[in-house]
């Protein structure tokens, strides 16, 4: 089965019609976040079968470094951290015939961050981390991340 997300397929419009079905009766903001979420989860499965694992553990490794932004000198090293590990997985993205010949394990990871489209999510994270750093947000919890 292909990881592409084809608008035209069944799977696609019913999952969507499930997540209006499920979301649309929920009113506590807690609860309709959790779904949210789960929807998510269950929408990136869907599409990228195990590779969803390193999706997690990203979100994982994240959440921790973004927490450490606030902080003053370990918020410099986690910027650092966060910074040189988006940078590094947007390079791997943009050009993966830099890495994937020497080493055909990263194909499953090359395709998640296709079909995730890293590039928008490395910005969107970059303005998190910068707005976190200068203290106009708080760092997001598990389930907006």
């Amino acid at each position: 089965m292909s990881n592409a997300i084809e608008l035209y397929s069944d799977r696609f419009w019913v999952f969507v019609a499930l997540g209006i079905v499920g979301l649309n009766p929920i009113v506590s903001p807690r609860a309709r976040k959790w779904t949210f979420a789960a929807l998510n989860l269950a929408f990136l499965t869907l599409y990228i079968d195990k590779k969803v694992v390193l999706l997690l553990a990203g979100l994982l490794l994240v959440r921790p470094l973004l927490g450490l932004l606030r902080s003053g000198r370990t918020g410099s090293a986690g910027a650092f951290l966060l910074g040189a590990g988006t940078f590094g997985l947007f390079v791997f993205h943009k050009r993966p015939d830099l890495f994937a010949d020497p080493y055909p394990a990263t194909a499953p990871l090359e395709s998640l961050l296709t079909t995730i489209g890293f590039s928008y999510v490395a910005l969107r994270l970059y303005e998190l981390a910068r707005a976190v750093r200068e203290g106009r947000h708080q760092p997001p919890d598990l389930a907006s991340t």
